[in-house]
């Protein structure tokens, strides 16, 4: 793969990666499983919900917040669900960064690689 087809790859991987999107439902969800490996459904009716979803690339916010929410005895819920949000923006800070360094340091190991040794000669016949 010539080294622009690899940073091409790289680039589109992280458009593809562009959502960051936050949850949290009020009803009776179900769960399964083993605490190793947990099953947890959806509400069939959720109440309530508050959705954050943010696309990193471009910075832009959505936050839906149902009405029943907004009251004052659910402000618990809401700040439960803005450090989750917050928690999740530093993850994906931490792994950009992660990201960041691997791409520089493969750019700088690629740099240090000596050029293709060239073939065998080949006399062609007339």
């Amino acid at each position: 793969m010539p080294e622009s087809d690899f940073w091409q790859a790289l680039s589109d991987t992280i458009q593809r990666a562009v959502n960051l999107r936050v949850v949290t439902m009020v009803g009776d969800a179900t769960v399964g499983g083993t605490l190793e490996r947990m099953e947890v459904g959806a509400p069939a009716k959720p109440g309530s919900c508050l959705v954050t979803d943010i696309n990193i690339v471009g910075g832009d916010i959505t936050h839906i917040v149902s009405e029943k929410l907004l009251s004052a005895e659910f402000a618990d819920l809401r700040t439960a669900h803005e450090a989750a949000v917050k928690q999740a923006q530093d993850i994906v800070e931490r792994n950009v960064n992660i990201l960041i360094s691997i791409a520089k340091e493969l750019g700088q190991q690629l740099g240090a690689l000596p050029p293709p040794a060239s073939g065998p000669i080949r006399k062609t016949t007339p």
